[in-house]
C-alpha cells in the first residue's frame, strides 16, 4: 500500500489543495488552509476547549465530550484566536461563509469530522482476529504469510476508509466515492437535487425541445441541437449539453453523455 493510501481521506484532500495553492503561488490560500487545519486539530483534540476555558470564555462550543465540527464552530474558534492573540493577528479567517462557499473546504471539514464519528476498531484483539492469525500461520513459508498479512492490512484500511466515507455522506452530499478516495472532489453531485428540483429541470428540458416555444425566440430543435432558425443557424445548445441536462433531469440514456 502506498503512503498516499495510508493517509486519511482528509489528509489526501488537503495535500492536493496545498499543492494547487503552491503551484499557483497563492500565499493567501496557503494561509487559509493552514489555519483551517489547525482549527480542526484543536477543536477535535479538545485543545480549543482548554484554550477558551483558560481565558475565561465559555468553552462549551468546543466540548470534546460532544464533538462538533462545522463552518460555524470553526468561525467561533477563529474569533477566539483573534481575541486572545496580542497585537496584530493572522486569525482573520476562514470564517463560516468562506468555508460554506468553497466546496473543497466544506468537504475537508466533513471528512475531518467523519474520521472522528466513524466507528473505531477495538484495541483488544477479537476472536476473529485470533482466528485469522491462526489461518495465516498455516500458510507455508514466511513469504506467503507476509503477503497474506499485507492483504489483510490493506483490507482493514479500505474498511476504515469506507466507514469514513459513509459517515461523511450522512452529513450531506460530498462527491462520488471514487473521487473522494483519490482526493478529487470537484464532481457535482447530481443526486443532491430534490424531487421538486428534478421536476423543474424536466419541464425545462421539455420546453427546450418544444417547437412552438422555440419558434417564439427564433430557435429550432434539430438533430439533438437547439439552434437559430435563420442564417447563420448557430447552435445555442449542442447535443452533449442537451444530453447532460437530460441526464440531470433523469431523462434519456445516462450513458450517452460525453459520446
Amino acid at each position: 500500500m502506498s503512503s498516499s493510501d495510508q493517509n486519511s481521506l482528509a489528509e489526501q484532500l488537503m495535500d492536493r489543495l496545498r499543492s494547487a495553492a503552491r503551484m499557483a503561488g497563492d500565499r493567501r490560500r496557503l494561509g487559509t488552509l493552514a489555519r483551517l487545519v489547525e482549527a480542526c486539530d484543536e477543536i477535535l483534540s479538545g485543545a480549543a476547549y482548554h484554550r477558551a476555558k483558560s481565558v475565561g470564555e465559555n468553552p462549551e462550543s468546543f466540548n470534546p465530550q460532544f464533538p462538533k465540527l462545522n463552518p460555524r464552530i470553526i468561525e467561533t474558534y477563529v474569533r477566539l484566536r483573534k481575541r486572545t492573540e496580542k497585537g496584530s493577528s493572522e486569525w482573520t479567517g476562514p470564517v463560516g461563509t468562506t468555508i460554506r462557499a468553497d466546496r473543497e473546504l466544506r468537504d475537508y471539514v466533513k471528512l475531518r469530522f467523519a474520521e472522528v464519528s466513524a466507528p473505531k476498531r477495538s484495541k483488544a484483539r477479537s476472536n476473529r482476529a485470533h482466528q485469522l492469525e491462526e489461518i495465516v500461520n498455516t500458510v507455508p513459508g514466511l513469504t506467503g504469510q507476509a503477503m497474506l498479512r499485507q492483504a489483510l492490512a490493506e483490507g482493514r484500511q479500505w474498511k476504515r476508509q469506507f466507514d469514513i466515507l459513509s459517515a461523511a455522506l450522512r452529513q450531506g452530499p460530498v462527491a462520488d466515492i471514487e473521487g473522494l478516495r483519490k482526493g478529487r472532489l470537484s464532481i457535482t453531485d447530481i443526486s443532491s437535487l430534490s424531487s421538486r428540483e428534478q421536476e423543474i429541470l424536466q419541464h425545462f428540458v421539455c420546453r427546450l425541445k418544444d417547437a412552438k416555444t422555440l419558434a417564439e425566440f427564433g430557435l429550432t430543435y434539430s438533430g439533438d441541437r437547439i439552434k437559430m432558425d435563420y442564417a447563420p443557424g448557430s447552435d445555442l445548445v449542442v447535443a452533449e449539453e442537451l444530453r447532460l441536462l437530460e441526464k440531470m433531469a433523469g431523462l434519456g440514456d445516462p450513458g450517452a453523455v460525453g459520446g
